[in-house]
């Protein structure tokens, strides 16, 4: 009597695949998000930082005062910069999850 084959074990390996790249893409995703939370507070802290030199300016600083705002604002917007990057590389690797993921299915 033939033996027959099992397309179960296939299955199985498939459904594994599925569920780790499913896994993976929903760290990605999650990753993503946190980036891009990370730039908003960033940006925000930015723009309450610019406020405050504002009202300093309106009552009167000194040259010293306003270079250290200045300097300060520079060093948030060279974060900010590298932290638009990170966002950028995340979406990235987002989307190659994504692409993997449908791959899967």
């Amino acid at each position: 009597m033939p033996q027959t084959f099992s397309l179960q074990p296939l299955l199985d390996l498939m459904q594994t695949r599925t569920d780790e790249a499913t896994r993976t893409l929903g760290r990605l995703i999650a990753a993503e998000q946190s980036q891009r939370s990370r730039l908003q507070m960033l940006e925000q802290y930015r723009e309450e930082y610019a406020q405050r030199l504002r009202e300093a300016v309106a009552q009167g600083i000194t040259r010293l005062v306003m270079l250290n705002y200045q300097d300060f604002l520079a060093r948030i917007d060279e974060a900010i910069e590298q932290q638009r990057l990170a966002v950028k590389d995340s979406e990235r690797n987002t989307k190659a999850g994504q692409e993997h993921w449908q791959s899967q299915n």
